[in-house]
């Protein structure tokens, strides 16, 4: 079983001036065996050092990481039995896609035969059998990859760690290597961490995501709770695409409103516990939204200021006041720049936040 757990886990980089930078701050999680585990945050979040721990290519700070319950803080990384795919697939230019693959297996002196099968195996699998004979220079960056994903396989690791290995593949490589990499997962008796800045990879590859932002765990979740129960209004505006529309307003006799917009509360138990005047955050993804002909107290009256279309649908980038709001929507409407747009929230898809500490009040 190889399961990790991960404790107070702490980063600290120092630069000799009595100055720090606290990359990650004493995070905790637990990985099941066989995950399939996507960090995901913007840059600077921590994701890619927290990977990097787990490999033992960073020192810890503080805290502690288990992988099959044995504290592994100061094991070598070549002994935690865990592979590392890297962004820019690191192979050796002057080897071929064969001794690439075999290289790891030749350091251990595993004998000729086993490693010409586990190749053989591996690249079959991979569909890169025929590309054996060639070199790195001579292949396409999808092939890069799969080499790259080839050399770590053939260890057979109980743990695949992959930072953003896809990020320097084109738009439909990317599409393609997202597909092999979950049935390598559903085939491969290991578990992935996967680490990547793209939310696209993260919804579609993981049964569990990690977002992370200024060194802390936000959430962690399944990819239908991250997008549909945001903890808080980060991870809310962080995942959809385009992001949740996030309207600032206040608690005032049983409704949210806004200076443009009120929404009816009445029916909400949480209402005894908030006091008129609570500031609160209405989240209301742009999918969720109805066009409407009038309108009434419970509708956003907007001025359109932007209209994208993207083939099956339309985004319609809209001002409320000083807000910015977008709406998606499968009907193809004919804006003009300054026309008035109303919507109406649909109901079961608005998402209530507390407007100072911004974290998650309730769904309605």
């Amino acid at each position: 079983m190889a399961g990790i757990k991960i404790r107070n886990l702490q980063k600290v980089y120092r630069d000799g001036k009595d100055r720090t930078f606290e990359a990650v701050k004493k995070i905790n999680l637990d990985i099941e065996d066989r995950d399939f585990v996507v960090f995901v945050g913007p840059s600077g979040c921590g994701k890619t050092t927290t990977l990097r721990m787990i490999a033992g290519l960073e020192d810890i700070t503080d805290g502690e990481i288990y992988i099959e319950d044995n504290l592994i803080n100061h094991v070598e990384p070549k002994d935690r039995n865990i592979a590392m795919v890297f962004q820019n697939y690191a192979l050796y230019p002057h080897m071929s896609v064969y001794d690439n693959i075999a290289f790891g297996l030749k350091n251990r002196k595993v004998d000729r035969k086993t490693i010409q099968q586990k190749v053989e195996e591996v690249s079959t699998v991979l569909d890169i059998k025929k590309e054996l004979h060639r070199r790195p220079k001579e292949l396409s960056g999808g092939q890069k990859q799969r080499v790259a994903m080839g050399r770590a396989m053939v260890r057979e690791p109980k743990v695949f760690l992959m930072d953003e290995p896809l990020s320097n593949l084109d738009a439909k490589l990317r599409v393609q290597m997202r597909n092999e990499l979950i049935k390598l997962h559903r085939d491969f008796d290991a578990t992935f961490i996967f680490v990547t800045h793209d939310q696209v990879e993260a919804m579609t590859l993981a049964n569990k995501i990690v977002i992370m932002n200024e060194g802390e765990i936000m959430q962690v979740d399944s990819p239908e709770n991250i997008f549909n129960k945001p903890a808080n209004t980060f991870v809310a505006g962080f995942i959809g695409s385009p992001q949740m529309n996030l309207i600032k307003g206040t608690f005032n006799e049983r409704n949210f409103t806004s200076d443009a917009f009120r929404l009816p509360l009445e029916n909400l138990s949480l209402n005894t516990t908030l006091k008129d005047e609570t500031p609160l955050i209405l989240g209301i993804r742009p999918e969720h939204f109805e066009v409407v002909q009038k309108a009434d107290s419970t509708t956003l009256v907007l001025t359109v200021h932007i209209t994208e279309n993207m083939g099956s649908y339309q985004n319609i980038y809209c001002h409320l006041n000083d807000q910015s709001v977008t709406i998606q929507t499968s009907d193809h409407h004919n804006f003009a720049v300054g026309d008035e747009l109303i919507v109406k929230p649909i109901n079961g898809k608005i998402h209530l936040f507390d407007g100072k500490t911004e974290k998650t009040l309730l769904t309605i």
